[in-house]
């Protein structure tokens, strides 16, 4: 019993059993209630269906005609940056995003719906580009110009092949 990791734990740091403790109860906590998509090991992995398997849409953002990269980052960082962009496009191609239409699943009273509309969805959207480039690092001086970009991928031969590049979306920082 004493070598398990709580206890080694507790013995080490209060303060970081109590988060420990804090976590897993969280994370059992949104199990429960089915809102496995909230914790991270869960961040989209079953979110979407591949429909054609020799088809593929990526996504990227360009700060002053030069692509923010993502790539080089630790793998949380690189993950939510894929996601979040893949999302602010589903966003604005839908005019809804995953989470209007999860709160609206759920048979929660209208209040609790609004206070987490409220707190979890912007109500800014126009702002997210900047945010992205900010979190990815890049500095945004005024008059930078963002735009989005989607490319879409067929495979051929086990290679990908770029079949169009369109831009969706330009923002001029005043």
């Amino acid at each position: 019993m004493q070598k398990t990791f709580l206890f080694r734990l507790y013995r080490h740091s209060k303060v970081a059993f109590i988060v420990m403790l804090l976590f897993m109860g969280g994370y059992v906590f949104f199990f429960f209630k089915k809102m496995d998509t909230v914790m991270f090991p869960y961040n989209g992995m079953f979110a979407s269906s591949a429909e054609n398997k020799n088809h593929s849409t990526i996504y990227a953002i360009r700060l002053n005609g030069k692509r923010i990269p993502y790539s080089n980052r630790m793998y949380w960082k690189k993950d939510f940056l894929e996601q979040s962009l893949s999302g602010y496009i589903s966003f604005q191609q839908q005019q809804s995003s995953y989470l209007k239409t999860y709160l609206d699943s759920k048979q929660w009273g209208a209040g609790a719906k609004d206070f987490l509309r409220a707190g979890l969805i912007p109500s800014n959207i126009e702002a997210w580009p900047l945010w992205y480039c900010k979190f990815a690092g890049s500095e945004v001086p005024s008059g930078s110009v963002v735009e989005l970009f989607a490319y879409t991928f067929d495979f051929k031969d086990g290679q990908p092949v770029m079949t169009d590049s369109s831009m969706m979306y330009k923002l001029a920082i005043p």
